[in-house]
């Protein structure tokens, strides 16, 4: 009787035209699920038109099985979620996936990372970086205060924003022996101080400034301390259609800051992409023009009972 098919000469990495820079090294300490992003180094060229199962079988040939998750993005790219670092440590050094599809492999920017809020009034005057080396074992990459301005200064509130090397945020971490609770943190929403629209910053704004308080565009001097005594008019809920748009587009009560706000928790806390959240959210919510006075006389959002930082 024939010896049976030797089963690892099949995924011999040689079989299939794989190419590897050993060394390639992993830009994150972690032991768990790690996610990574393939490019195609010729920038005229994607993976919209690689064959999935080129793509399966150098992936899983380089890992040495299946990884947890691998997908196309929009601009092309593959999102990759390893089981563990072991598979990110070896998919790290692929360089080809065969002659003609060269590929770089890097460390997604932000969902290996987790950010995480505690409350520890016995930290004032401790620099973040202290902190940090202190917590380093736990994983924690980055320490930020959350300050709060009181007659033009700026003071601790004993609010600090962990960032951690991990997927998963911990439920709580250890200041020497004091074991203390962690929250999500889930930033503000992205609004432009140029053009006032979600969703963008003003360094990449091309849209005229506009005066935050009427809605028209800008009339007043950024030098001087004049306001704008026009009245109030919420460019944001104008332009889409909600009855009493008369407030500044700054308000914390403005519908369509706190639909945002909303649809940021989404994300965060499902761990989702923005258009998807955006999608969670309608489906939560049926369409109809709400009112400002409905919105500020309303008691607190679901959402904002839960305790979360903003």
């Amino acid at each position: 009787m024939n010896d049976p098919p030797d089963v690892a000469k099949k995924k011999n990495y040689n079989d299939v035209g794989l190419q590897y820079n050993f060394t390639n090294k992993l830009a994150i300490n972690s032991t768990g699920p790690i996610y990574l992003i393939i490019n195609r180094i010729e920038s005229e060229n994607n993976f919209s038109n690689v064959s999935p199962f080129l793509i399966k079988r150098a992936i899983d040939s380089t890992c040495g099985g299946e990884v947890s998750e691998c997908k196309k993005l929009r601009n092309g790219t593959l999102l990759i979620k390893t089981k563990n670092s072991l598979q990110a440590n070896k998919l790290i050094k692929l360089t080809a996936m065969n002659t003609n599809i060269k590929i770089q492999v890097s460390v997604h920017k932000s969902l290996n990372y987790s950010k995480g809020v505690i409350y520890s009034p016995d930290l004032f005057g401790v620099p973040e970086e202290e902190i940090q080396l202190h917590m380093a074992s736990q994983k924690v990459t980055e320490v930020k205060k959350i300050l709060r301005k009181e007659n033009e200064t700026l003071k601790e509130t004993g609010l600090l924003i962990l960032t951690f090397a991990a997927i998963e945020l911990p439920e709580y971490i250890y200041m020497g022996y004091q074991k203390i609770y962690l929250r999500p943190y889930i930033p503000p929403p992205i609004r432009c101080n140029n053009c006032l629209h979600y969703g963008h910053l003003q360094k990449t704004c091309e849209n005229n400034k506009i005066c935050y308080n009427c809605g028209n565009p800008s009339h007043i001097n950024a030098d001087s301390n004049e306001v704008c005594t026009n009245s109030c008019c919420c460019i944001n809920c104008k332009e889409n259609n909600i009855d009493d748009w008369k407030h500044s587009a700054k308000d914390k009560n403005c519908p369509i800051f706190l639909k945002n706000k909303e649809i940021q928790a989404i994300k965060v806390l499902q761990k989702t992409s923005m258009r998807n959240a955006e999608k969670i959210y309608n489906s939560r919510h049926i369409k109809h023009n709400s009112t400002y006075s409905a919105v500020a006389n309303s008691n607190t959002p679901k959402i904002a009972r839960a305790k979360l930082i903003w």
